[in-house]
């Protein structure tokens, strides 16, 4: 048996149940906790306190239950205050005990209450003492961070791609990527609370102002599907994936220890990755591509150059919105002046850097916003026409920057938690940003003038009824061949003027299919007749059309071979479909099948031979349906108020006929 290990990128999930909706962070260890359970909390009834974040002045936290803990970092000052209640009723003992002995003049009674009091009273401040002393030595010994509770001002994801794409004289392309690079940033901003929270932190804690106090402003928790590698390897909490601690000295900042203005209170933190993956499981190297096509007209003096986005890529990524930041196209300048060009650029021409370089112009396109054409792509065209043929010996090459609001790695979002662990619901403003730096060169010797390759064929079966179940699995054959079907359109089934039990039925299906990154349209046409009582004469036609814009001999080829394709795989799908069962033809048959219509047409007075002709076969119809309905019976096919209802249609049919059952 052959095991396949795959890795996984570690999630962030609750250290109790393993689920991933996390609302909750243990605020000393970074243990996750979901919202289906709770903070592990101090028993109220064995007299213990949490000292942590009192007189802080933290608006947001409305009680100590509120503070996270995990059950591994659940901690208290232990208390003494329960003793305080013994020491009480032993005074209050010692009370009654002297009421009595003066009541009854029992002086030693007397005397054994005043040491009583004495002793409960001496107990009582012996004990709120040792507490104090303990409460105190316990908070001040280890204080909790400086909590600070800064505003979240934007956070911002920016990743970097570089790569080359190109086409060799063998009209084939090349294309290498880099690693993805990208960097987090999250900007947070300081207020006057949080200076006033300093000093009410010193004074709690009985500390002395200096740059090496710590502060923490909560926790960030990251979400994305991709494997980051981040240049800090000690970014994250130790063994708490995805989770940082965004903690930090106040020597660092200005605003909080040398009380500087406003203009200081901005704390960014960033963090740089690499995106170990790049989407290399899912073939997908750069994820745009750049087809140049010679265009027929003008003597050859015309090129179209298509920036898309490739379908593969744009199903599973988040790119967002696409922008073509800056074109620069390098032209060689013997093709002359450009007489033509969509959309309008910038040209300029460009001198050689030395003897043996052709002298070149430069065309430059910038902030174009690539729109869609379809469902399955985005692409931008850009057309030029020179004054010059353009010789198969022709190279153009350039760069292309382009700029997403989405993110390659899938960086989905991020949650953050205040210093205590509670999740923070803040509306902060969230940007995704990749910038893509390709360099590409275009060798057009591979090339031809482009044309229209249109290639048709039909094919045919008798004996099969087309139903939504062909279609059905028609459609799944050719989405897991690799076909992108754009739509899949049903015409109402009709009665065919050929006869009352034929009914005539059309599918039409249209897609595409990429090879590489050039797009061959295709066309299915379902059309078939359903003959009820009759399956042998029931058919199914299907005209197949495979059409493309093809600029060589390969692929033209490659348009009869998908037409081929295509003929196969429907020949495959209507050979390998079950045939209809026995219920449902049956069903169909004692349905639909009505000789009303047929008797209705008979004239009134016609020829004895001729009547008996139209009868004979009407009967035997008839006849055989009712041997049907018997069996249909008898193996629980249908109910005996059907059978009862159709027998009774029949045997009249059978009556207008002259045949007596």
């Amino acid at each position: 048996m052959n095991i396949e290990i795959i890795s996984h990128k570690p999630k962030t999930r609750c250290y109790i149940c393993h689920k991933e909706d996390i609302d909750k962070i243990c605020h000393h260890c970074g243990n996750a906790i979901c919202k289906t359970h709770n903070s592990t909390f101090i028993p109220f009834e064995k007299g213990v306190e949490n000292p942590e974040y009192s007189n802080l002045d933290l608006d947001h936290l409305h009680n100590e239950k509120e503070i996270i803990h995990c059950k591994d970092c659940m901690h208290y000052v232990k208390s003494y205050k329960w003793m305080r209640s013994r020491a009480v009723k032993l005074g209050v003992f010692g009370l009654i005990l002297g009421i009595i002995g003066v009541i009854g003049e029992l002086w030693l009674m007397v005397l054994a209450s005043v040491i009583l009091i004495g002793t409960s009273i001496i107990w009582y401040l012996s004990i709120n003492k040792k507490h104090k002393e303990n409460y105190e030595i316990k908070r001040i010994k280890k204080p909790p961070l400086f909590p600070v509770i800064p505003n979240i001002k934007t956070i911002s994801v920016t990743e970097n791609l570089a790569g080359s794409i190109i086409l060799g004289n063998d009209g084939k392309f090349a294309t290498q990527a880099d690693k993805i690079m990208g960097k987090i940033s999250i900007t947070l901003q300081f207020s006057q609370r949080d200076r006033e929270r300093l000093d009410a932190y010193l004074n709690e804690y009985k500390l002395s102002k200096n740059e090496s106090i710590e502060f923490n402003s909560g926790f960030a928790m990251l979400e994305c599907s991709s494997d980051l590698k981040f240049d800090d390897p000690n970014i994250f909490l130790e063994n708490r994936p995805n989770i940082i601690s965004l903690k930090g000295t106040i020597g660092e900042q200005p605003f909080l220890f040398k009380n500087d203005s406003l203009r200081d209170n901005y704390w960014t933190n960033s963090f740089s990755y690499i995106v170990v993956d790049n989407n290399e499981d899912k073939n997908i190297k750069l994820p745009i591509q750049i087809i140049p096509t010679l265009v027929q007209e003008g003597a050859q003096r015309a090129i179209d150059i298509v920036v898309q986005i490739p379908p593969i890529a744009y199903d599973i990524l988040d790119l967002g919105k696409i922008r073509i930041e800056e074109f620069i196209l390098y032209a060689p300048r013997r093709l002359s002046k450009i007489s033509l060009i969509q959309p309008s650029a910038v040209t300029s021409a460009v001198a050689p850097q030395s003897e043996d370089e052709e002298p070149l112009q430069k065309i430059v396109w910038k902030g174009i916003d690539i729109r869609s054409e379809g469902i399955r792509e985005q692409r931008y065209r850009f057309y030029l026409r020179f004054e010059n043929k353009i010789e198969p010996t022709t190279i153009f090459h350039g760069s292309l920057k382009l700029s997403f609001t989405g993110t390659l790695s899938d960086f989905k979002e991020m949650k953050f938690f205040y210093p205590w662990g509670k999740e923070r619901i803040d509306n902060f403003n969230f940007q995704r940003l990749t910038y893509l730096d390709v360099k590409y060169e275009l060798n057009l010797g591979g090339l031809r003038f482009q044309e229209q390759a249109l290639e048709t064929t039909q094919l045919e079966r008798k004996g099969v009824i087309p139903d939504h179940a062909m279609v059905t699995q028609l459609t799944e054959d050719l989405n897991n061949s690799g076909f992108y079907l754009k739509r899949v359109i049903e015409n109402p089934a009709r009665t065919s003027k050929a006869g009352a039990h034929i009914t005539n039925r059309f599918w039409d299906i249209a897609g595409r299919y990429y090879e590489g990154v050039y797009p061959i349209d295709f066309h299915l046409v379902l059309t078939g007749e359903e003959a009820y009582g009759k399956r042998n004469e029931s058919r199914v036609q299907v005209d197949v059309s495979v059409q493309g814009i093809v600029s060589n001999k390969e692929m033209k080829k490659k348009v009869v071979q998908l037409r081929d394709q295509l003929s196969a795989i429907t020949e495959n799908t209507i050979d390998t479909l079950p045939e209809i069962s026995t219920e449902i033809s049956l069903q169909n048959e004692l349905n639909q099948l009505d000789f009303q219509d047929h008797v209705n047409k008979f004239p009134e007075s016609i020829d004895e031979k001729e009547t008996e002709k139209l009868s004979s076969s009407e009967v035997r119809s008839l006849l055989d349906m009712l041997k049907k309905l018997d069996e249909a019976l008898i193996e629980g096919h249908i109910n005996e108020v059907k059978y009862e209802e159709i027998q009774k249609r029949y045997k009249k049919q059978l009556k207008k006929l002259g045949y007596s059952v």
